[in-house]
């Protein structure tokens, strides 16, 4: 094999068992709640794109997944309440990183992390045909137990060790919510009249497991309007939507160093459309 050339091995088998427990209770009709443990697991694989990393794999990666939950109808089913927390351990946690190589994405493992937090749902009916629905959600997720060697870069000897416990898990930012009020008005006994205005937002969060490429919170403002029909069993629904009114920046990833200087994926931005579908 000649120098420099890097041997690929050519398949992979794996195989896992994914035991779930869940059990739940409803104390009365409009009120459970609920419990669950359940094993995950996401395969390993080779690196096959960066050539200075060419056929190195990355292990498997398991986690336990831990949630309990409310569940509640009040107001005869005018108002809906949702609870979870939820706490999630990995073991050779998957981290996907931009290299300086030019075809640099690689995948590594961290040795563990964790994950926990809550979610609050609400939709409420005030009156007929409104439905007003807000979630808010928190999470905290970090790196447990993490290291990778630094080398020195004249003689390629290792120097040290840079410990990355504590640091937040990328694209994990710290709260997410969402507010919507959508509005059926009924035109005839099979057609509606449909419309929605939705905000969705997300705090700080960061691009790298470094934590040094943060991306501020933001909010996208969506819309939709639209007709409703059916006859005899066939009908077509004709929506005009807008996603990210207001045209807000932000990245959906991002790279690179203070050094070099940063590159980045945006968010789509403005865009307008309809959408037709037909029932048969």
């Amino acid at each position: 094999m000649g120098a420099g050339v890097t041997s690929v091995k050519p398949d992979k088998t794996l195989s896992q068992w994914f035991p779930k427990f869940a059990v739940d209770y409803h104390f009365t009709q409009d009120f459970m709640g609920y419990a669950s443990i359940s094993k995950g697991y996401t395969a390993g694989s080779f690196n096959e794109l960066d050539p200075s990393v060419l056929g190195i794999s990355y292990d498997a990666e398991y986690s336990w997944n831990y949630e309990a939950g409310l569940k509640s109808r009040w107001l005869d089913n005018r108002l809906i309440l949702n609870l979870a927390v939820f706490y999630i351990d990995y073991k050779d946690k998957q981290v996907f990183i931009h290299t300086t190589g030019a075809l640099g994405n690689i995948f590594k493992n961290a040795a563990e992390a964790t994950s926990m937090g809550f979610e609050i749902e609400a939709l409420a009916r005030p009156v007929r045909g409104l439905e007003i629905i807000a979630g808010f959600g928190y999470l905290d997720a970090e790196f447990d137990e993490f290291t990778e060697p630094i080398y020195d870069a004249m003689t390629g000897a290792k120097i040290g060790e840079k410990d990355y416990e504590d640091k937040d898990l990328m694209y994990a930012p710290e709260y997410s919510y969402n507010l919507a009020v959508q509005y059926r008005y009924p035109l005839s006994n099979s057609n509606t009249f449909f419309s929605r205005l939705e905000l969705q937002g997300l705090g700080d969060f960061y691009h790298d497991y470094d934590n040094e490429i943060e991306e501020d919170s933001y909010e996208i403002v969506n819309a939709r309007l639209g007709y409703e029909g059916k006859y005899k069993g066939h009908g077509f629904d004709l929506y005009l939507w807008a996603k990210n009114i207001f045209d807000e920046e932000y990245c959906v990833s991002a790279w690179g160093s203070a050094q070099a200087g940063y590159l980045g994926r945006a968010g789509d931005p403005q865009t307008f459309g309809v959408t037709l579908i037909g029932r048969f």
